[in-house]
């Protein structure tokens, strides 16, 4: 009986075993779920059918092209792979299938299977396009440290009608890197005005763990709504460079360039992150960099450069960190937005210590109902002045920053209007074509160790419920009078010097109120053309205005 019954078992487990070979089997052998039956003679949902049913050696040697090719044929459900490497021309249909095998073209290996191990995937060379590929990776898991790269060769490659959406659950370990900037350019073609495509775009809860050592090119504005920013704005959702949305988050390398893009070369969105230190970004149709929507981009050392738009732009609770940022030449696009190097509006946030903003068609710095902090900022320069104000703060916009300088602008080195405000130590404004510092409509300002020569206007200018409190302040050689108080309210201490300028001295009228009762014996006012003081000193004017200029 026991012989019978063990004959029985022998006999039963062979055709339990061909069967699985020749039919499929109801559990697939990798965690991959299986794809749902068809009703074209595909294998049932949970079924798979083996390579070597259909002749495959997948012995690493022997080309297995007949093999898959009758596989495919047999079933358009899972095809499986065991253990050991099929050599083919050309990859098959990585979505069906599985296994813990290999499969290799021109000895490039991808697993069967989830991928377990490092693994490179060259472009052009393993795939043609880079939606092929992540169909590949979509049906995988990416286990443990495992990392997949894929390896973008020299010379310029056209995707057209094509961005790259490098979505997958584990995409914090995938990489895109090519052979440097100056060597890999990947250039998008077609991709549609108004379509809210991109170069690179990732929307949803998912990550890029890299994307480096590239240039991506927008070919010209090529999908710009007006045929390039020369003719007109564009459509909001013309083509991007990079763009993450909805939570996503994409990490760039040190070592990329954005260029031409109809649209923003850098746009972060709706609680996004982009990581971009050391970006280039050049003549975007748009913005360059943008944090929106409580979005942040770091953009450490970022050039930004002749974009038509705004250069680094945080607004609606979006962050950016730009220190060390160099921001130049922006332009107005067509009905004249943009055009100033960074801004934070509507609640953006700006941090950009030690950045520069230069040649802009607007202002260096603009916070507009936004924040900008930016120890050592600098606006302008000779012969680099921005065509508006060095900074401007409008509408309760606030820049906080110490060792800021503002020179050579040709709309005065800074412009508080609005309930703008401004707060830091040693702030020079030198050199521009108009105020050295104008402080309008309830604006305020506060400063220790104010800097303000030979600017084509007035060293201080404050109007209109404004209030000025500065401590140790250097006004000479401006066109127009030193301190100008028009309605406002100048509190000075410790040493005032204002010297030689072009106007009066100190002048108070409508009924300002100029208080430099700290300043004591330290004030110097001398040497100006219309004179010193206007009243005279320690007066009241019958309009209310009143002057307290302490003991010299």
């Amino acid at each position: 009986m026991k012989n019978l019954l063990a004959a029985l078992w022998r006999t039963t487990f062979a055709w339990l075993l061909s069967g699985a070979l020749l039919l499929g089997c109801s559990m697939p052998p990798t965690s991959i779920s299986p794809l749902p039956a068809g009703t074209d003679g595909s294998a049932a949902r949970g079924q798979w059918f083996d390579l070597r049913s259909a002749g495959a050696r997948i012995d690493g040697t022997t080309n297995d092209d007949l093999a898959w090719t009758a596989a495919q044929a047999a079933t358009k459900g899972l095809i499986y792979v065991p253990p050991g490497t099929s050599v083919v021309s050309a990859f098959p249909d990585m979505s069906r299938v599985i296994g813990e095998g290999f499969i290799s073209k021109n000895g490039t290996s991808l697993p069967a299977g989830d991928i377990r191990s490092d693994l490179t995937i060259p472009y052009p060379d393993g795939y043609a396009d880079f939606s092929t590929i992540f169909e590949y990776l979509g049906g995988r898991r990416i286990l443990g440290s495992a990392t997949v790269t894929i390896s973008i060769a020299s010379g310029e490659h056209v995707l057209t009608g094509q961005g790259i959406v490098p979505r997958h659950v584990d995409g914090g370990r995938i990489h895109i890197v090519g052979q440097g900037k100056d060597q890999t350019t990947l250039k998008f073609t077609a991709l549609g005005s108004g379509t809210s495509k991109a170069g690179v775009q990732l929307v949803g809860d998912y990550e890029l763990g890299l994307l480096d050592g590239l240039t991506l090119d927008g070919d010209a504005w090529n999908g710009h709504a007006a045929g390039s920013p020369l003719l007109g704005s564009g459509d909001v959702n013309d083509p991007m460079g990079i763009q993450a949305k909805e939570g996503a988050v994409i990490r760039l390398g040190t070592n990329v360039r954005v260029r031409q893009f109809a649209r923003n070369g850098v746009f972060a969105y709706q609680g996004s992150t982009i990581k971009a230190d050391y970006v280039e970004v050049i003549e975007t149709g748009s913005d360059g960099i943008v944090a929106s929507t409580g979005s942040t981009v770091r953009a450490i050392s970022a050039k930004v450069q002749d974009c038509w738009g705004v250069g680094i732009f945080a607004d609606y609770a979006g962050t950016i960190w730009a220190s060390g940022a160099v921001v130049s030449g922006t332009k107005y696009r067509f009905g004249g937005a943009g055009g100033d190097g960074f801004s934070a509006a509507n609640g953006g946030t700006i941090y950009a210590e030690n950045s520069t903003s230069l040649k802009n068609s607007d202002s260096g710095y603009t916070a507009h109902s936004g924040l900008i902090v930016a120890n050592g900022a600098k606006a302008g320069g000779a012969a680099n002045g921005n065509s508006g104000s060095g900074l401007r703060c409008q509408y309760g916009g606030r820049f906080i920053g110490d060792n800021v300088t503002a020179s050579h602008n040709v709309g005065g080195g800074m412009v508080l209007t609005g309930g703008g405000q401004f707060h830091g130590l040693n702030l020079n404004t030198s050199n521009n074509g108009s105020h050295g510092a104008s402080v309008v409509d309830g604006s305020l300002f506060v400063s220790q160790g104010f800097l303000s020569h030979l600017n084509s206007g007035r060293g201080l200018s404050i109007d209109r419920g404004s209030v000025a409190s500065i401590l140790n302040c250097d006004i000479q050689g401006n066109t127009g009078d030193g301190i100008s108080n028009n309605g406002a309210r100048v509190r000075a201490s410790s040493a005032v010097a204002v010297k030689s300028n072009g106007g009066m001295g100190i002048i108070t009228r409508r009924g300002g109120i100029t208080d430099m009762e700290g300043v004591s014996e330290s004030l110097v006012v001398t040497g100006n053309a219309a004179g010193s003081f206007s009243p005279a000193k320690d007066t009241t004017s019958g309009i209310g205005q009143s002057f307290n200029y302490g003991a010299n």
